[in-house]
C-alpha cells in the first residue's frame, strides 16, 4: 500500500473481489483517484455499493453481450452518476463509447475495421484512457485516444501494439456527438440548440429584431433622399 502514496491513479478490476476494497479506501484516504472497471457489475446492488462507491472513474458495459443502443448507454450512465461516480465511462465494443463528467457528455463513434483478434480490447481501451489522462489530455482527446487504441488492437492478434502517432491519427477522425445532463435527462446539444430557436421567446425576439432593422433601414433611406433634395 506503500506505493499508493503519492500515485497519479490506482487501476482496479471488480471481479478481484473484496481484495481490492482496501486498495480502494487507501488510495481515497491518500486522495488518490480510483478507475474501477465494472464491466457488468452495475446490475447487482452489492457490487456497485461496494466498489462504485469508492471510486472515481469508472468503465462499464451495458451488460455482459454489450448489447444495445443509445438508450442503454444512457441508463448506465445515470446508474454510475446516481452511485457517485465524477466520470462515467460507457463503452460498447464496435459502436463506440459515452462519457460523462459533470456537464460534459461525449458520445464517440468507433472506426470500422477488420476484427482480427478481440482479445484484450477492453484492456487496451482502459490503457489508452489511462495513458491519455495521465498525459493531462481533455476528456475527450482521453475517449478519442483510448477507442482508437482498442480499435486498432483487434485488426492483429498478439500483444504487440499500435505507435502513439498512428492511435492519435486515427482518433483525431473518429465521429463525435456532444450531449447536456439537464433535470435528470440527457440532450443533444444540436437539439438543445434548435428547440431554442423555435421557442416563443426566441421567435418574439426575432420578430422585434426584425421590426428594429426594418425601421433602421427606412429611417437610413429617408435621410438619403432628404440630402439629395437638399
Amino acid at each position: 500500500m506503500s506505493m499508493l502514496k503519492g500515485a497519479k491513479l490506482l487501476y482496479v478490476d471488480w471481479y478481484d473481489g473484496d481484495h481490492i476494497i482496501r486498495a480502494m479506501n487507501e488510495a481515497r484516504r491518500h486522495n488518490v483517484p480510483v478507475y474501477l472497471n465494472l464491466e457488468f457489475g452495475h446490475n447487482d446492488p452489492a457490487i456497485m455499493e461496494k466498489f462504485a462507491s469508492r471510486a472515481t472513474i469508472c468503465q462499464a458495459v451495458t451488460d455482459a453481450a454489450q448489447i444495445g443502443k443509445k438508450g442503454a448507454m444512457l441508463s448506465v450512465a445515470k446508474k454510475l452518476l446516481k452511485a457517485g461516480i465524477k466520470t462515467a465511462i460507457i463503452t460498447m465494443a464496435s459502436q463506440g463509447c459515452m462519457v460523462v463528467q459533470d456537464d460534459e457528455i461525449v458520445r464517440i463513434y468507433a472506426p470500422k475495421v477488420k476484427a482480427v483478434d478481440g482479445s484484450g480490447a477492453g484492456a487496451t481501451f482502459s490503457s489508452g484512457y489511462i495513458y491519455a489522462y495521465l498525459k493531462g489530455w481533455s476528456l475527450e482527446e482521453s475517449i478519442r485516444f483510448a477507442i482508437a487504441a482498442a480499435s486498432l488492437k483487434v485488426t492483429r492478434s498478439g500483444l504487440k501494439m499500435f505507435p502513439v502517432k498512428e492511435i492519435k491519427a486515427l482518433a483525431n477522425t473518429l465521429r463525435v456527438e456532444r450531449m447536456v445532463y439537464r433535470d435528470n435527462r440527457f440532450y443533444e446539444i444540436n437539439k438543445l440548440i434548435s428547440q431554442a430557436q423555435d421557442s416563443p421567446l426566441m421567435q418574439g425576439s426575432k420578430k422585434f429584431a426584425e421590426r428594429l432593422l426594418s425601421k433602421k433601414k427606412s429611417q437610413q433611406k429617408s435621410k438619403i433622399k432628404k440630402s439629395l433634395v437638399g
